[in-house]
């Protein structure tokens, strides 16, 4: 017996044709279909589903008229077998699918016709958004969140409903429902954001997208508190969908398209195969000045860095605080990895500097080597890092002894030669600010500086109090004992030891022991109500501030600040005219070439002190 011959595809016969999907009702296994071709200048009626890939394994068959099967993935078929009318004699259903209607081994193809998706999608009919299979009874889930979001609009006594415990069958369909991983995959973003008719279908059935943006609205904002019950589950999802739905309204006012770095840093969550599609599958929302054609023949490298120069180029070098060291891929150290979610934002996004902006902007339009990867730049090299102190989530956000003893330590070396600091004022309240990056954060998008009360506040959070520190470190290892469910958020191995170690201290003699003495006691205020504070304002700033886990260092001039965790000694302090903050550089075996490990923060040095101090020698310098 002969093999069956599989279906090839014929090129498309023009730049503005694509392929629809004529899909035959049934209720079988099999699934039969034609592919059509369709002018996106007068297209016929079809609808485009958004689904998610999965496995990129073909172990399913789709018969195509006139040229045999052809394999799919397994999340393609089940979208297709869902999405068909249940019977022949309902006629055909017209549908754009990407993982069929685009020759996927065509390169050329598929860069042309990813192009054209922005199109693809506004011109359906309507967008069916596909989240997979109806394992659950999702009908339980929505019918539970449409109670979620009606409660609130109630008041009346009969309006109110019994909360659903964790066995509640209608609440473990609607985490399913709301656990998929479509809302966190990549291409999403262009499908839902162009999306202005749609549905959203589990199995068969249909969910309205109002009910769905209000719901995970609710969720994100902590609006009921079954919330609790979902969100230990579904964070990341929560938190995409909540990014999206904000998307969504910012485009309808921006029709010609939105910034590129804005979008390339709120997408930067999302999952895709491909680390080139974190481009790709936004570049139709991009704003006519960041334009980007997709183009699968060239690597990752190469996309990277064009849409890193294109945005340096449009919008100066804010593009820098979101490169750095911690990569996957192998690009320049100044262009960033959007395969890659860093775990601290940059310093620019925690609260506004004045910064050098108001300088010279040569550096904007001085051209990067797209082929080397190299870019020349001018630079002010400051000074060079001389002492690590770590990230504050190990060696800070620990135990309170522990916290104290390095508190204490960085103080210590601070002050070896003297009590003022370089950069102004005590070298006590330069170290109290540095922590929470001098941050207020009731005008965190001014220049403002932290309350004086803060102060008062970190005396607290690391006052040496061994009562308080075996009742933190016993509450903490109950919450947070990997044995214990849920498991804990990237703690540290360090923290727990800091933790059991402080659970241990012998309670007769922590009985006594109320912390009087301590390097830090001039900042606590003499009032008495100040006596029992635990300082847990100051760990909020220091969230705040999204600190948590960026490094301390001090300099060879004497200036603190927090940068990326890599920074290590030897580090160089560099200012670049038209950067709003300072960055550190590792200096390579040649001379003028530097690659970037971050962005950082200099207390005394963050709005333009260098150059009103005239220390603003600019040399050439290239970044690699």
């Amino acid at each position: 017996m002969e093999a069956t011959q599989m279906y090839k595809y014929t090129a498309i016969s023009g730049p503005r044709i694509i392929r629809v999907l004529r899909l035959s009702g049934g209720s079988t296994d099999n699934l039969f279909a034609e592919l059509i071709e369709t002018n996106l200048d007068r297209p016929c009626p079809y609808e485009a589903i958004s689904y998610v890939w999965g496995s990129d394994i073909k172990s399913h068959a789709l018969n195509l008229r006139g040229g045999g099967p052809i394999k799919i993935t397994k999340s393609l078929f089940h979208a297709l077998k869902d999405l068909r009318y249940s019977a022949i004699e309902e006629g055909p259903r017209y549908l754009w699918a990407d993982g069929v209607c685009i020759n996927q081994e065509d390169t050329d193809e598929r860069s042309r016709q990813v192009g054209l998706m922005a199109e693809v999608y506004g011109s359906a009919l309507k967008v069916v958004t596909y989240v997979g299979r109806d394992t659950m009874d999702v009908k339980k889930g929505i019918e539970l969140a449409k109670t979620l979001v009606a409660a609130p609009k109630k008041s009346a006594p009969d309006a109110r409903r019994r909360d659903p415990g964790e066995a509640d069958p209608a609440l473990s369909a609607l985490r399913d429902f709301l656990g998929r991983t479509w809302y966190t995959r990549m291409w999403i973003i262009q499908e839902s954001v162009l999306n202005k008719n749609g549905t959203i279908v589990c199995g068969r059935v249909s969910i309205s997208w109002e009910l769905f943006l209000e719901l995970t609205a609710m969720l994100a904002c902590g609006a009921y508190k079954e919330h609790l019950l979902i969100m230990p589950f579904l964070e990341k999802q929560i938190g995409a969908l909540g990014w999206m739905s904000g998307l969504r309204r910012s485009y309808q006012k921006h029709e010609r398209g939105l910034p590129l770095l804005k979008l390339l840093v709120g997408s930067r969550e999302f999952d895709c195969s491909n680390p080139r599609d974190h481009v790709f599958a936004i570049a139709s929302l991009m704003g006519d000045s960041c334009r980007i054609k997709p183009d699968y023949h060239k690597t990752t490298s190469c996309v990277y860095t064009e849409v890193a120069e294109q945005i340096r180029k449009s919008s100066g070098l804010e593009i820098l605080s979101y490169a750095g060291m911690w990569k996957k891929q192998n690009i320049p150290s100044w262009v960033p990895d959007w395969s890659v979610c860093h775990e601290q934002a940059p310093i620019c996004q925690s609260r506004w500097f004045a910064g050098l902006l108001f300088r010279i902007m040569e550096n904007r339009h001085a051209p990067a080597d797209l082929k080397t990867g190299q870019l020349r730049l001018s630079s002010c090299v400051f000074d060079r890092v001389v002492h690590v102190g770590g990230t504050l989530r190990i060696f800070f956000i620990t135990g309170r002894m522990a916290r104290y003893a390095w508190a204490r330590n960085q103080l210590l070396r601070l002050t070896q030669s003297g009590t003022k600091y370089i950069g102004g004022g005590s070298s006590l309240e330069a170290l109290w600010r540095t922590l929470i990056l001098d941050l207020d954060p009731m005008k965190r998008d001014q220049h403002h500086s932290a309350l004086p009360i803060s102060g008062a506040y970190f005396e607290s959070y690391v006052r040496p109090n061994k009562v308080w520190a075996r009742e933190e470190a016993l509450a903490s290892i109950k919450e947070y004992d990997p044995d214990n469910w849920p498991p804990p958020p990237k703690i540290q191995s360090e923290v727990m030891e800091a933790w059991k170690k402080e659970s241990r201290l012998d309670p007769a003699e922590c009985s006594t022991d109320k912390g009087e003495y301590n390097v830090f006691r001039s900042l606590r205020p003499k009032s008495c109500q100040w006596q029992d504070g635990n300082g847990d304002e100051y760990r909020d700033l220091i969230l705040k501030a999204q600190n948590l886990y960026r490094a301390f260092f001090m300099t060879e001039k004497g200036y603190i600040g927090m940068s990326a965790q890599g920074v290590r000694l030897g580090d160089v302090v560099a200012f670049f005219p038209g950067a709003r903050v300072p960055f550190l550089l590792h200096q390579t075996a040649s001379p003028s070439i530097y690659s970037l490990v971050g962005d950082c923060y200099i207390h005394g040095l963050m709005n333009g002190e260098v150059v009103r101090d005239s220390d603003w020698n600019l040399s050439p310098i290239v970044l690699v």
